[in-house]
């Protein structure tokens, strides 16, 4: 965590974040329309609780940071993306890209974005994150980011009645940044 979050100093407002294409703003109460979710809803009124705890995360020493992960050119959500201060200088990281953008590196550029964030300014010294042991493509989007496959944690979420097995991968931030050759995006006319 930064000093000044630390010391209790005063509180500064979350930053947007741009790396090329990629854009990593805070939610905004009215985002939940741009997901896809309407005003009648049953989700609706979570997803408004959710930013609004997201919010005061961010007040409260920056405990979440999370952001609306945009195309830098115009303003189309491609996922999102979080950081949750675990104590010790270690922030668990999470991401989702909606469908439509998967496999053409936003993910990466994004992940990559935040982890520089939390790193420099937030002071973390350890990311981690936790990934389905079938989910490959959120594992190859952790590795291109620099994330270390760390192991395999038995019975690590609940999932209903059943306990799931969970892979581990972190990145330190000694590790060296990672240098990419992202995929040339297409714009859709």
């Amino acid at each position: 965590m930064s000093e000044a979050a630390r010391s209790g100093g005063e509180a500064t407002a979350q930053p947007t974040l741009v790396s090329g294409d990629v854009t990593l703003r805070p939610w905004r109460l009215g985002d939940e329309s741009t997901i896809g979710l309407s005003r009648d809803s049953p989700v609706l009124s979570r997803m408004q609780e959710a930013i609004r705890r997201w919010h005061q995360g961010y007040a409260d020493a920056r405990s979440i940071v999370s952001y609306l992960v945009v195309r830098t050119s115009d303003p189309v959500p491609l996922g999102t993306c979080q950081v949750r201060d675990s104590g010790d200088d270690v922030g668990e990281v999470t991401w989702t890209t909606y469908a439509p953008y998967r496999r053409k590196g936003y993910a990466t550029d994004a992940l990559l974005t935040l982890c520089r964030y939390a790193f420099d300014e937030l002071g973390m010294v350890r990311l981690e994150t936790y990934l389905a042991v079938d989910d490959r493509p959120s594992q190859r989007v952790a590795a291109r980011s620099g994330f270390v496959r760390e192991g395999l944690l038995r019975g690590k979420r609940s999932d209903g009645d059943r306990r799931r097995d969970l892979l581990l991968y972190a990145r330190l931030v000694s590790d060296p940044v990672p240098v990419l050759r992202l995929p040339t995006r297409r714009r859709a006319r």
